[in-house]
């Protein structure tokens, strides 16, 4: 499963705008249905449209909370600049909704559920499921990558 950086959040954190720390207690983690076609131009958490419906689905709207240890780690591939390094953004946590869960999710959207300087409920990366996900009547979990919840190439 792919993590894609919003490219207005990756701005950001060059700016400095958000910082990503393991301080950082407020980052949430929403699911959304095929309607969501994630753009370019996506900022912020009420710009988007598609969130998987919470009328008694077992899903809530807002997502859930990273409820883990955020990291930003440096893996180094080699010796640059002949091999690249890794720049991996992950939480110790498995985002996960049930145990009578029942909806179908395509894409799942981390973003920091708050205002960071004067950004209010900016946008941080998207997940890729690579199709619709269906959970019916059972637990809905998100396995986050050993690299995180996405990962930066710096070479």
């Amino acid at each position: 499963m792919a993590g894609h950086v919003y490219p207005k959040a990756f701005l950001n954190m060059l700016k400095r705008s958000i910082e990503w720390t393991a301080s950082t207690t407020n980052v949430y983690y929403g699911l959304y249905s095929s309607s969501y076609t994630p753009l370019y131009t996506d900022e912020l958490y009420g710009g988007i449209t598609g969130e998987v419906s919470s009328g008694g689905t077992g899903y809530t709207t807002g997502g859930v909370q990273f409820n883990g240890t955020l990291t930003v780690s440096a893996v180094q591939g080699g010796t640059w600049p002949t091999t690249p390094w890794y720049y991996n953004f992950g939480a110790s946590y498995n985002p996960s909704w049930g145990p009578t869960a029942s909806f179908t999710a395509n894409w799942g959207v981390a973003y920091v559920n708050g205002t960071v300087n004067s950004i209010i409920k900016p946008l941080i990366c998207y997940q890729d499921f690579g199709g619709a996900q269906t959970v019916s009547s059972n637990t809905f979990t998100v396995q986050v990558p050993a690299t995180g919840i996405f990962q930066l190439k710096a070479d």
